[in-house]
């Protein structure tokens, strides 16, 4: 395995995100350390993501607040592209049969829009459906802003890197790693502490953050 910040990862990074607290435990210290442009791409909205009841018909606000205050503290841009939460399979297409957008169309727009350098896409392996949809919008758009397609947005751009990166499950194999240092850790711990609303949730998956885990493609 080798250390992700000796790469040349260039001037602009994003990551895509399933849901909006996926890049801090998977790249959070990484963001905080690395001095490029960065970008947080959340797929789904977090409609299911209380555990108040109180709070099922304003949690989709009450995260998009929170999101943005966490990326805020390791300097990271937000982009909310909105799908629904737990159903991000029936967007892997180009337009839903009712015309709209499809999950492929409004990745690729964002993307290209950025114009990053390197990606950090989901793991394909991690148990969450919406973790394996992600991983499927966010290849296919990686290797489709690198060809000469949907010309209309903007000029084709190749990518220095594309890396999945670990949330639950173990990556199919471990190339790249970042180790938390001290400020990264207490910069990433008051990241995650945003999500307020989250608390109980991602205090149940006993998440371990010490060590950033990365697979090259």
């Amino acid at each position: 395995m080798k250390k992700i910040e000796s790469l040349n990862l260039g001037k602009k990074v994003a990551v895509i995100c399933p849901h909006d607290d996926d890049g801090i435990i998977g790249c959070g210290g990484l963001l905080r350390n690395i001095k490029a442009k960065k970008y947080a791409v959340i797929l789904t909205d977090g409609s299911l993501g209380y555990s108040d009841i109180k709070q099922k018909n304003i949690i989709v606000g009450i995260r998009k607040k929170e999101a943005k205050k966490a990326y805020d503290l390791i300097e990271t841009e937000t982009v909310f592209l909105n799908f629904p939460d737990m159903s991000l399979h029936p967007y892997r297409c180009w337009k839903t049969p009712d015309g709209k957008e499809g999950g492929y169309l409004k990745l690729l727009k964002t993307l290209k829009k950025i114009q990053p350098d390197t990606i950090f896409i989901p793991n394909h392996l991690d148990r969450h459906p919406d973790h394996k949809a992600g991983y499927d919008l966010a290849f296919v758009c990686s290797f489709q802003m690198q060809e000469p397609v949907a010309a209309d947005f903007k000029r084709v751009k190749k990518l220095k890197n594309i890396f999945i990166y670990k949330v639950w499950d173990n990556l199919e194999k471990t190339t790249h790693f970042f180790d938390i240092g001290k400020k990264e850790k207490t910069k990433k711990h008051e990241s995650l502490s945003e999500f307020k609303s989250q608390e109980k949730i991602l205090r149940s998956l006993n998440l371990d953050i010490k060590k950033e885990e990365f697979q090259k493609i």
